[in-house]
């Protein structure tokens, strides 16, 4: 949804063709999910080698939950850790067309860089999320607890969030722009801006 909505215009406005493959098996067998480290790296070493004349690129959950065996550098801001463990798995897996990349800290930060579009979930829902993101220097600095993460932060103001995931989601990207993302959220726009500048034009915001 995400992809399709935000995506894939802004990537084809840069002659930017994007594709979307559904990887990995979560806990209950379907696809989308993370279970380890040897996951990851069997199915983007698969990936990388059928596309060879195109390049991969990642959208997984940065989460304590994730356990990766590598040694990522010396100590830093969350960015430099994060882009140093995205190097190290790029390293281990040596396939030239891939670019790692990690979501600080769940997808649903994106969710909160418009707390305009939330007008709709109640009067007082959109300064419920102006608070929560007031607490952080950015939505990817939302707390990472189990019970604290942004999307279970969301079943706070939207009632059972969690249990109609898209529904709602599609929501909120509707009153949500890619600029607005890319304002507030510095690794994401540090990974679009690496994805322009290796397969097309660098140039993020008009």
């Amino acid at each position: 949804m995400f992809t399709e909505k935000l995506l894939r215009p802004f990537f084809g406005s840069r002659g930017i063709e994007a594709n979307t493959i559904l990887a990995g098996n979560g806990s209950s067998g379907r696809k989308g999910g993370i279970i380890n480290y040897t996951q990851v790296k069997g199915d983007l070493s698969r990936i990388c080698r059928e596309h060879p004349h195109e390049y991969v690129t990642t959208m997984i959950d940065y989460s304590p939950v994730i356990r990766l065996p590598l040694e990522y550098g010396g100590p830093g801001t969350i960015y430099d850790i994060v882009c140093s463990k995205e190097a190290a798995i790029e390293k281990d897996i040596g396939a030239p067309n891939l670019m790692m990349n990690f979501e600080l800290h769940e997808f649903e930060a994106y969710l909160y860089c418009n707390p305009d579009a939330y007008v709709g979930f109640g009067r007082k829902a959109p300064d419920k999320i102006r608070r929560i993101v007031g607490r952080v220097s950015c939505p990817e600095m939302i707390n990472t607890g189990h019970n604290t993460l942004p999307s279970r932060r969301l079943d706070e103001i939207i009632s059972r969030y969690t249990h109609t995931k898209l529904f709602n989601t599609d929501k909120i990207l509707e009153k949500t722009t890619l600029d607005q993302i890319l304002s507030k959220c510095p690794h994401f726009a540090y990974w679009l801006e690496r994805v322009c500048r290796t397969c097309g034009r660098p140039r993020l915001r008009s």
